[in-house]
């Protein structure tokens, strides 16, 4: 049976959801947006913390490196941070200042204070829904929304599915893009330490992707380039990433990234098809202890460029889905299977 767990976290409240006979669990903190802070999966008998999170208060108010943030109103960089929409032009502040870069940086950039709106559960599954109203007070972004994500973990094919609901609340239309930014680890029962290791060695496969060309400023150029090294499962090894990638094929409804570790295979899924998730980023922190793959509903430079940018008229709703399966039935379809 899952339980509903309250932890407090310093100033903020982290609502647990797990099952004590499976050991399967999440974790989110609502106030510092709706993050994920933890996603654990029992297999052969060992845990598996599948998400780089944060597990301290002081970790929760630096927020370094955004992890498994919601992006809002768009996901990466907006170039000088300046945008035009319907003939008036805004100017978010600036987050990026260094080498000659002048950008601002998901959306908000911080995390907004969801709350807990519901939650069930049950022999095998839990749900938590937290929501968030933006009034538009901002005048850099004057465009009242309400955004409802909806977390469910499923103990059969240890699945955690999320549904994000936005809805244009204020009375003329909306132009928005939308991130998930999680980082992944893993670790084996071979490690004595339980440290979870360098993403170095841990095979990926990408679904088909272009990769969209940058200048120095990592404000796309307008051309895409081809992009095979992840066609078929390979190691990272060690390079290093913080590129985008626009999805070649998006007529399935849904794009699969897989990562194979030792005895676990994970499959990370993203909505496609108009107004879907039908990019993605990829991104190497300096310790290499975890891997950032994010689905986007856009490109970088969105708001600019209107590449993949969604506009709301005003009452309009739009609903997205993506999700984490581990060793589901099925996973051998889309493992080492090329995608050329």
């Amino acid at each position: 049976m899952y339980q509903h767990l309250q932890t407090p976290v310093g100033d903020f409240m982290r609502h647990t959801f797990k099952n004590t006979a499976s050991g399967n669990s999440f974790s989110v903190v609502a106030e510092q947006g709706a993050t994920l802070t933890d996603l654990t999966f029992m297999y052969n008998g060992e845990p598996h913390h599948l998400i780089a999170g944060y597990d301290k208060a002081d970790a929760l108010i630096a927020y370094k490196g955004s992890r498994s943030a919601w992006l809002l109103p768009f996901p990466n960089r907006l170039k000088g941070g300046q945008y035009t929409f319907e003939g008036q032009t805004y100017q978010f502040p600036i987050h990026e200042d260094k080498n000659g870069r002048q950008n601002t940086l998901h959306g908000f950039r911080k995390p907004r204070r969801f709350e807990l709106l519901d939650s069930v559960t049950s022999e095998s599954s839990a749900s938590a829904t937290f929501g968030y109203d933006y009034d538009g007070r901002e005048s850099y972004y004057p465009f009242a929304f309400r955004v409802a994500i909806t977390y469910t973990i499923g103990d059969t094919d240890r699945t955690l599915d999320i549904k994000i609901e936005l809805e244009n609340t204020g009375s003329g239309n909306m132009p928005i893009g939308l991130g998930w930014h999680p980082y992944f680890q893993f670790s084996n029962k071979n490690n004595p330490t339980n440290v979870h290791d360098r993403i170095d060695k841990v095979g990926i496969q990408l679904p088909r992707v272009q990769r969209v060309a940058v200048d120095g400023h990592q404000i796309p150029t307008g051309a895409l380039e081809d992009f095979d090294d992840y066609n078929t499962e390979s190691v990272p090894g060690l390079r290093e990433y913080d590129d985008c990638f626009k999805l070649v094929d998006t007529s399935e409804g849904r794009a699969h990234t897989l990562f194979k570790y030792d005895t676990v295979y994970m499959r990370l899924w993203q909505q496609t098809g108009e107004g879907g998730f039908n990019y993605l980023q990829m991104y190497t922190p300096e310790d290499r202890l975890s891997i950032a793959v994010e689905p986007m509903t856009c490109n970088i430079n969105a708001l600019q460029n209107g590449n993949g940018l969604i506009v709301l008229s005003a009452g309009q709703k739009h609903t997205l889905e993506c999700g984490i399966d581990v060793n589901a039935v099925g996973y051998e379809d889309d493992l080492m299977e090329s995608r050329a």
